[in-house]
């Protein structure tokens, strides 16, 4: 692939990403700090939204392929890593979830943009 296409997709990425780490740690920390959910329940919550606020995100700056079926499988492992990383950083080690949602969702961060690339759903 050429790096400059590349560097432009990851920038396109990166603000998406960034748009929507913000919201998940936003509603993370209400759901779950404020609200007083479970970080299973909380973080679960907020995953359901932002798979879908990102779909159409994804879309709107013409990253991706209009193939839901492909992002939704490609976005499931990653959900449920969130929620598992959620879990274990909440509800394990009692750590609060505006310190934990940055980790968890930076970590899985870079993969991501590879899985998304490698599966094809990245416009060439």
């Amino acid at each position: 692939m050429d790096k400059k296409k590349l560097a432009l997709d990851f920038s396109k990425f990166f603000v998406v990403g960034l748009v929507w780490t913000i919201i998940n740690i936003f509603l993370m920390w209400v759901t779950i700090d404020v609200g007083g959910m479970p970080g299973w329940l909380g973080s679960g919550i907020v995953v359901v939204i932002s798979f879908f606020g990102r779909y159409y995100h994804y879309l709107y700056v013409n990253l991706i392929e209009r193939e839901f079926g492909k992002y939704a499988v490609t976005n499931l492992l990653f959900g449920l890593l969130t929620v598992a990383g959620m879990f274990l950083a909440v509800d394990v080690l009692q750590h609060p979830a505006k310190f934990s949602a940055p980790v968890v969702v930076g970590c899985l961060y870079v993969v991501k943009f590879v899985v998304f690339e490698k599966t094809g759903l990245i416009k060439r």
